[in-house]
């Protein structure tokens, strides 16, 4: 007898009635099991701390920026530092994270504990997430958060790691700011002895030749020297300009004078992978929904590996190619011919200065003859002395920014780094989540309450109706003739239907309850879960290198 297909909503709930007692206990026993199941799903645990650095505002007010100089390289390899190999080695050997692996009998691991403490921290660096919430020149705020299974290990690794590099950068910053304490030292007192031995040969110098120093009023020798010194620039200028207009013209001749642009677009082989992709997606989504075929369906395998085929040429594709050309004039040779007209300008003028400048110096070497062989020692000595009077002034100035910072420094007020946020020792499992959990065990029971009510139904050939019985037997119905339930029955039937089917199922309610509240408490207070059961979360580490 076929089975007749519902055709309107009060026969679907008529049919979900019928059969809500083969559909109601199969469905909160498979959503205790999901709850129950869930229990030995392996916890991943995220831990994340915080630190921070901080300029003092009043080393900012002074100008000071020694500290800073010295602290910008650090800030660039910030990240490296924190997730670099050696970090993560210091971190492993402070936890004895290597206390399981091979040693050798004087403590020193072996090439097989050297390789298994190698992957492991090679592990524990695809974990490590480093980000700055915060970047400017007065504060940089950085989070740092490690992913694991080891509920104990996470906490631990996080902020020992932060406070290993806290001590670690302190140390550099004081290494660098005292080595550059020292260097400077040494190049004040050099050039100190320097001024003073200058200070000394000048004074002889003007002793010895007084009346004939280019500060006399009386000689001309300073107007000389002006001009010529006016006469090397401009000569230098003239011939800087001429080498410019050569190089600038050689530059232009070979220059297009129009250029082609590329004009880029979207990759059209990775917009048809990508269509192929979703075509793909589509016919998996059919195999497994639609017709309802299982993942060892050879068309779903055959479906899956064409998916991840797909996915390896869409990963090395590119995402954008040229699509086009344009023909532009060349902006760069209008420019630079621009610039060939000025220098032709300048050459033409720095020409005329040349000829006066001569001119004076000429008229001025006759008068000044006998002062030529003075002036010129004593320029190259006032030279000296302004040379080395300006460099002793430069390191002064170092050495006195130098030493503030690291006073600074020593009194933590300089460059300051601090954990502003330690990771909390009881962590709680990031994955899974308890929504999700909740999500699979009510889709894994009304996935049963729809299959056992279709077998059910399927199963039954009883006659629910006249009009059903006239449809299936082709025979006019004469009458109808109600169960007949005797009294031994109706007694049976009422002590299950009062007694044992409600108990069961509060028995079953309660027991639903108990494991999402277990659950629950598994997820929330991990180590309150772990004392009553005698359960911990904590891995063997020398096994890390060994986990996905």
């Amino acid at each position: 007898m076929a089975w007749r297909r519902p055709t309107n909503l009060r026969e679907w709930l008529w049919i979900l009635f019928r059969h809500k007692k083969k559909a109601f206990f199969p469905a909160v026993g498979v959503m205790i099991v999901v709850m129950i199941a869930s229990h030995y799903v392996p916890r991943v645990y995220t831990a994340e701390a915080k630190f921070q650095r901080l300029n003092d505002p009043a080393l900012q007010q002074m100008e000071d920026r020694t500290a800073e100089r010295n602290l910008d390289p650090i800030r660039r390899a910030l990240t490296e530092d924190l997730k670099g190999r050696s970090s993560i080695e210091q971190v492993v050997e402070d936890l004895g994270m290597t206390r399981n692996m091979p040693h050798t009998p004087d403590g020193q691991l072996t090439r097989q504990g050297q390789i298994r403490r190698m992957e492991m921290v090679k592990q524990l660096q695809n974990h490590i997430k480093v980000k700055f919430t915060i970047f400017s020149p007065q504060v940089d705020q950085i989070a740092v958060s490690f992913t694991h299974q080891d509920r104990e290990l996470v906490p631990k690794l996080v902020n020992q790691l932060i406070e290993n590099y806290i001590r670690r950068t302190r140390q550099q910053l004081d290494d660098s700011l005292l080595n550059s304490k020292s260097f400077f030292d040494r190049e004040v007192a050099r050039y100190r002895e320097r001024v003073s031995e200058l200070e000394a040969k000048k004074l002889r110098f003007e002793m010895d030749h007084p009346g004939l120093l280019p500060e006399d009023p009386v000689n001309n020798q300073n107007k000389l020297v002006e001009v010529r010194s006016q006469l090397q620039a401009t000569r230098q200028q003239l011939k800087v300009s001429q080498e410019r207009h050569a190089a600038l013209k050689v530059w232009i001749d070979a220059q297009p004078l129009f250029t082609e642009q590329e004009r880029m677009g979207q990759n059209p082989i990775l917009t048809d992978l990508l269509t192929r992709f979703s075509e793909l997606e589509e016919e998996l989504d059919k195999h497994l929904h639609q017709w309802g075929r299982t993942e060892e369906h050879p068309l779903v395998a055959k479906t899956r590996k064409r998916l991840a085929e797909m996915e390896n040429r869409i990963a090395g594709t590119e995402t954008e190619a040229i699509i086009g050309r344009d023909r532009l004039p060349n902006q760069a040779r209008l420019t630079a011919e621009q610039q060939l007209q000025m220098l032709s300008g300048t050459m033409v003028a720095l020409g005329r200065q040349l000829q006066e400048n001569a001119a004076q110096i000429e008229q001025l070497e006759v008068l000044n003859r006998n002062f030529f062989v003075v002036r010129s020692d004593y320029v190259k000595l006032q030279r000296e002395y302004d040379e080395s009077t300006g460099q002793l002034e430069f390191w002064e100035n170092n050495l006195r920014d130098t030493t503030v910072a690291l006073r600074a420094e020593i009194g933590q007020r300089g460059v300051r780094l601090s954990m502003i946020q330690r990771a909390p020792d009881q962590a709680k499992p990031s994955e899974p989540t308890l929504a999700r959990i909740l999500l699979a065990a009510l889709i894994f029971g009304l996935g049963t309450v729809v299959g056992v009510i279709f077998v059910a139904e399927m199963m039954d050939h009883s006659l629910r109706s006249v009009e059903h019985a006239v449809d299936d037997l082709k025979l006019p119905v004469l009458g109808t003739v109600n169960e007949i339930v005797t009294e031994r029955e109706r007694v049976r039937r009422r002590m299950w239907n009062v007694g044992v089917f409600p108990a069961v199922g509060a028995v079953m309610i309660v027991v639903l309850l108990a494991s999402t509240a277990l659950t629950y408490i598994s997820l929330e207070q991990p180590h309150k879960y772990e004392q009553w059961f005698g359960k911990t979360s904590r891995v063997d580490t020398s096994s890390i290198s060994r986990m996905p």
